[in-house]
């Protein structure tokens, strides 16, 4: 069986799998599709952003919606940062 002939059998496995769990999942073909369509779209934005960006909003997001307000260390300093440990055996403070 040569790879053109393989890849077509593969492909019409991956759909009838599909297929199967659409019906399982009580789906109908526009709803898939509608899905489908959504899907690609936020690939497409997620693909447009750097990694950087991406936890930017994340953050910004986050700090909107509260979600930072109750933390156990708010407005005080937290014990234990920006002290460094060596393992030369120096001691910094």
């Amino acid at each position: 069986m040569d790879s053109g002939s393989g890849g077509a059998f593969r492909r019409r496995v991956e759909r009838a799998a599909e297929l199967r769990a659409l019906r399982v999942s009580g789906l109908t073909l526009q709803e898939e599709q509608e899905l489908a369509a959504a899907e690609e779209k936020e690939r497409d934005l997620r693909a447009r952003f750097d990694e950087a960006t991406r936890a930017e909003y994340l953050i910004r997001d986050a700090m909107a919606q509260g979600k930072f307000d109750h933390l156990k260390y708010a407005g005080k300093p937290i014990p234990g940062l920006g002290r460094s440990t060596t393992l030369t055996g120096g001691s910094r403070a």
